[in-house]
C-alpha cells in the first residue's frame, strides 16, 4: 500500500483512496504521533480490506463496517501499547458517530479478535444486537 505524508489532509488526520489503495496521513496532526500514528495507519489500511466485513453485515447498517475498522485498529494497538488510548475513545468518535456500538463490539467482536469464535458468528451477533 502506498502511504504519503502531507501537511494538509482536508481536515482529517488521514484518509484512504481505493483502487489502488493510497493512504494519506497528516504530518501536522498531533493525532498521528507515536503509537497513535501506527493506529491511524492500521485503521486506514483496514479500508482496503473491509469488503468481506461489509458483505457479511449486509445492507441497512450504515457505517458499522467503519466502526469495526476503528474498534479493531484501536483494540490491536491497545494490546501492543497498553498506555495508548484508542483514537475512537480519545476523540469521542464512539459517542459522536456510533453511539451504543462500542459495548456491542466489546461483547461480540473482541472475542473474535482474541481467537474465540468465528467471523460469521461474531458479525451475526453484532448485527443482531444492533437491530
Amino acid at each position: 500500500m502506498r502511504v504519503e505524508m502531507s501537511y494538509y489532509t482536508t481536515g482529517a488526520a488521514a484518509y484512504t483512496s481505493l483502487r489502488p489503495t493510497h493512504i494519506t496521513v497528516s504530518s501536522w496532526s498531533r493525532r498521528n504521533v507515536g503509537a497513535a500514528g501506527v493506529e491511524t495507519l492500521f485503521h486506514e489500511a483496514g479500508h482496503a480490506l473491509i469488503e468481506r466485513v461489509q458483505k457479511a453485515i449486509g445492507p441497512g447498517h450504515g457505517t458499522l463496517w467503519h466502526a469495526i475498522i476503528a474498534y479493531t485498529s484501536g483494540e490491536v494497538m491497545r494490546r501492543l501499547v497498553p498506555s495508548l488510548i484508542p483514537y475512537g475513545i480519545q476523540y469521542g468518535q464512539w459517542t459522536a458517530e456510533w453511539p451504543g456500538v462500542y459495548p456491542i463490539l466489546e461483547k461480540h467482536w473482541k472475542p473474535f479478535l482474541e481467537g474465540n469464535g468465528g467471523f460469521q458468528d461474531a458479525i451475526a451477533r453484532v448485527v443482531k444486537d444492533l437491530s
